[in-house]
């Protein structure tokens, strides 16, 4: 709070030095012009106390004129250092735009020029990052959808690859079954009846068998497991990773854009007073042109 009053008030005092400078150089011009004009002691014996009057207005009104000048040398300077702050705390680095300097202030309004070129030349920026900007986000987003995309199409395979391995192993006993069965029928038919002795043997061997399968099978869907946890996982980083750069994006996106309407606003409410000014200005020169032109007669 400190910080940012005694920078104001620093602001102040230089517009303020600017203004200072402004009037020592218009009060010396003003004493070479009432040396010129002729206004000497045989004018003021001719026309007496009425010239003293026109000259005591055309005082006034130079008097008048040169403080709407100064107000306006000031106002322009808090203008320029207010544009030049904003800029500077704007992600855009601009060059900040020189100020009117008060010895090239012409006398007349009409020929008071304020050039906004690098201001239009800052805003063709400003819109050209934003724009590009804006075509980042949409690219970002088209990326989010894509992994989305592809992190369901992995799970739908995962999904289906889990049901053929459970089908898998009904078939094989349904078959395995069958098999028996049919060799049974055969043995009876071809050789008769086993010993028990030699059917309980090969029973273990068939048994050891299908546990030895069973344990193969295990350990592939286990790998295959983990290699789809692993891809998860991954494609989880990569979507967390996407969403938080949309968000910073979309966020220094609606900063900019705000930056940029406020300084549109500051830079229309500054408009709005130089143009009134110029306007009290002029309106004070055409006085002080009339009396000269009646002082003349």
């Amino acid at each position: 709070m400190l910080q940012t009053e005694s920078e104001r008030m620093r602001q102040r005092i230089k517009a303020m030095q600017e203004t200072i400078d402004a009037q020592s150089e218009r009060i010396a011009i003003l004493l070479t012009q009432q040396a010129r004009l002729g206004l000497d002691k045989d004018i003021g014996s001719e026309k007496g106390d009425d010239d003293s009057n026109l000259t005591n207005m055309m005082q006034g009104y130079i008097a008048e004129i040169e403080n709407l000048r100064a107000k306006l040398v000031e106002s322009e300077s808090i203008n320029s250092s207010l544009r030049r702050q904003t800029t500077e705390s704007s992600p855009i680095r601009a060059s900040s735009r020189a100020t009117l300097s008060p010895t090239h202030i012409p006398l007349s309004a009409r020929s008071v020029g304020f050039g906004y070129e690098t201001e239009y030349a800052d805003d063709v920026r400003v819109a050209s990052v934003l724009s590009e900007a804006k075509k980042q986000v949409e690219h970002d987003q088209e990326k989010l959808t894509e992994v989305r995309a592809r992190r369901s199409s992995i799970k739908d395979s995962d999904d289906d690859s889990s049901l053929s391995k459970d089908v898998e192993p009904t078939n094989n006993v349904e078959a395995e079954a069958e098999s028996k069965g049919e060799e049974k029928e055969d043995g009876k038919e071809e050789e008769g009846i086993r010993d028990s002795e030699e059917m309980g043997e090969a029973e273990e061997d068939e048994d050891d068998d299908d546990e030895d399968e069973d344990d193969d099978d295990e350990s592939s869907s286990s790998d295959s497991d983990e290699e789809g946890e692993d891809g998860e996982m991954k494609l989880q980083e990569e979507l967390a990773e996407i969403a938080c750069e949309i968000n910073i994006k979309q966020r220094l996106i609606e900063e900019l854009e705000t930056s940029q309407r406020r300084l549109q606003t500051m830079k229309a409410q500054y408009e709005q007073k130089l143009e009134s000014l110029q306007n009290r200005i002029k309106e004070t020169e055409n006085e002080r042109d009339k009396v000269l032109a009646n002082l003349g007669e």
